[in-house]
């Protein structure tokens, strides 16, 4: 539904999100638990994008590092005036790789259903809710049923907003608590049960 007429429309801003309709997009970050992250998007509409993500944080003194690859489905599932509701179904893969962990291979995924408000300026901000599961690949995949699966399901609560620095770039960051519950995870096989990041993402 259109915006009374007269009322303030926000500006014609980057989304961070998603690239003009048949147009790619590239996003880098940095943050908690990964280091470095890198992804390549590709928007069919701009109301739907799938990215693939490389990620990484190398070992480091009192760090012990992991490494990702995966892909980022996104699509809006509502549009009302400046608000909208985004849902991201992220899937990685962590393999065990020398000098980032070297761990067994698990396995995580983290659909999110997120509520977006864009303002007049173009900045956004965003609060949402989901879930995150993870498990390491040789239990999951295991055939014999007696196996116990290594890992679990937890919620998720999250916070976020972006801010458009040019006509195709956008600042952006986002935070997440882990938890079971009402409570911060104790159990999150991913450590500090915390997930946070910050970076830019630009169309092409």
């Amino acid at each position: 539904m259109d915006a009374p007429a007269g009322s303030p429309q926000p500006t014609s801003a980057p989304d961070y999100l998603f690239a003009p309709a048949g147009t790619f997009s590239v996003t880098l970050a940095s943050g908690i638990p990964l280091l470095g992250i890198g992804e390549l998007t590709y928007s069919p509409t701009d109301r739907f994008a799938m990215g693939a993500v490389v990620a990484g944080t190398p070992d480091l003194p009192g760090v012990q590092g992991t490494a990702a690859i995966g892909l980022r489905p996104r699509g809006v599932v509502l549009v009302e005036g400046s608000w909208r509701a985004v849902l991201v179904v992220p899937v990685f893969y962590y393999p065990k790789v020398e000098g980032f962990g070297d761990r067994d291979p698990w396995v995580l995924t983290r659909p999110t259903l997120t509520l977006e408000k864009t303002f007049v300026s173009g900045v956004l901000l965003s609060a949402g809710l989901g879930l995150i599961g993870a498990a390491y690949a040789e239990s999951l995949f295991a055939l014999d049923r007696e196996h116990t699966t290594m890992g679990g399901v937890w919620n998720t609560a999250s916070l976020g907003g972006a801010v458009p620095i040019s006509a195709n770039t956008s600042l952006f960051g986002e935070s997440s608590l882990i938890m079971r519950g009402v409570v911060p995870a104790s159990d999150w096989i991913g450590g500090a049960p915390i997930v946070a990041l910050v970076g830019i993402a630009t169309s092409l």
